[in-house]
């Protein structure tokens, strides 16, 4: 099987982060600051998934560079007893997240949102792929990649 680069193919490619945090929780710079450095290094999107909160983005806004509304939510716990973190991408409520005890509360407050719910860091989480939880089939629980191989 030849493996194709698909970044050589023709079409629009977009660069940007779906997981950047502000100091609105544990990151290490304010929202203003954070856009801008995106925004400088070239990248055509971000979502700020600050941990139970959603950062305002009114004002940050630049031309050509997409400003998605999310958050991250953790809680619940894995099979391995790690604890889930999932992003809600492209909610609309701005400030502290309503506290959700399960997972599944969190997909349908996030959908409810009229956003995606994606689990976050996968392999950190130890979330074990081949036997899916069913509070897990809600949410989108394949990574664009992950180093995590199932047999």
């Amino acid at each position: 099987m030849q493996l194709i680069n698909p970044f050589t193919a023709p079409g629009n490619w977009y660069q940007g982060n779906l997981h950047a945090h502000t100091t609105n929780s544990d990151g290490g710079g304010t929202p203003e600051e954070v856009v801008a450095r995106y925004h400088a290094a070239g990248h055509d999107f971000l979502a700020m998934t600050d941990h139970w909160h959603v950062t305002d983005t009114t004002g940050l806004e630049r031309d050509s560079f997409l400003l998605i509304p999310s958050v991250e939510w953790d809680g619940d716990q894995t099979e391995l007893g790690d604890t889930y973190h999932l992003l809600g991408l492209g909610v609309h409520t701005v400030g502290r997240l309503p506290e959700v005890p399960t997972v599944q509360e969190a997909v349908e407050w996030i959908t409810g949102e009229g956003g995606l719910a994606v689990i976050a860091h996968p392999s950190f989480a130890s979330i074990i792929w081949c036997r899916p939880r069913s509070q897990e089939r809600s949410a989108i629980t394949r990574p664009v990649y992950s180093s995590t191989i199932c047999t």
